[in-house]
C-alpha cells in the first residue's frame, strides 16, 4: 500500500530543505496558548549544502528581568529590530487583535527580504558585497522552502515585506478586515 504524500512531503521534495526534529519540537511548544513567547524567527542552517534544514534562530522575550510581561507588540519589535541588513528570515508571530468587539489573537507567518541593493553614494566593503550577494541568491530559497514551516502551525495570515517596513498594527488591521 502506498503511503499519502503530506504537502510537507511535497515541500520538501520541491526544496530539498526541510525542519529539524528541535525546529518541529519547539514549534509544537510554542504555538500553544499559555506559552506567552510572541515571536520565533528561523534560518536554514547550511543553505548551500544537500542537508540544509530549518532551526530556530531566535525568539522574543515573554518577560522582562523583573518579572514583568512583554507585551505581544514589544516582542514583535524585538524580533524585527535583531534582523541585520542582509538577513532573509521567516518568523512567526503572535498577534493579538480585535474583530467585532471580541479580542482574539492569531498566528502569523512572516517572511522578511533583506536588502539586495548596493547602498547608494557610499563604498561598500568587501563584506557587505558577499553578504549582498548571498542575501540575494537565498531570497528565492527562503521564499520557497518556508513553507515547510508553515505545514508545521495553522497560520490565519501570511505576510512578506523588504527590510524593516512592517509595523504590528498593520498585520492588527489585516486580521480584523479577514473574513
Amino acid at each position: 500500500m502506498k503511503k499519502k504524500q503530506t504537502c510537507y512531503d511535497v515541500y520538501v521534495q520541491a526544496t530539498g530543505i526541510e525542519c529539524s526534529d528541535e525546529a518541529v519540537a519547539f514549534i509544537k511548544k510554542w504555538r500553544r496558548f499559555d506559552n506567552k513567547v510572541a515571536c520565533v524567527s528561523f534560518k536554514i542552517k547550511d543553505p548551500k549544502s544537500m542537508d540544509a534544514q530549518w532551526v530556530v534562530d531566535t525568539q522574543s522575550t515573554a518577560k522582562t528581568e523583573d518579572g514583568k510581561k512583554v507585551s505581544m507588540e514589544d516582542q514583535f519589535n524585538e524580533v524585527r529590530d535583531s534582523f541585520k541588513k542582509y538577513q532573509n528570515r521567516v518568523w512567526l508571530a503572535k498577534v493579538a487583535y480585535e474583530k467585532d468587539g471580541a479580542d482574539l489573537s492569531a498566528i502569523v507567518y512572516l517572511l522578511r527580504r533583506g536588502q539586495t541593493k548596493a547602498p547608494s553614494g557610499g563604498e561598500e566593503t568587501k563584506k557587505q558585497k558577499r553578504l549582498r550577494k548571498m542575501c540575494f541568491s537565498t531570497r528565492m530559497v527562503y521564499a520557497s522552502s518556508g513553507a515547510a514551516i508553515k505545514a508545521n502551525v495553522s497560520t490565519k495570515h501570511s505576510e512578506e515585506y523588504d527590510h524593516y517596513d512592517i509595523e504590528y498594527a498593520n498585520i492588527q488591521e489585516a486580521l480584523a478586515k479577514k473574513i
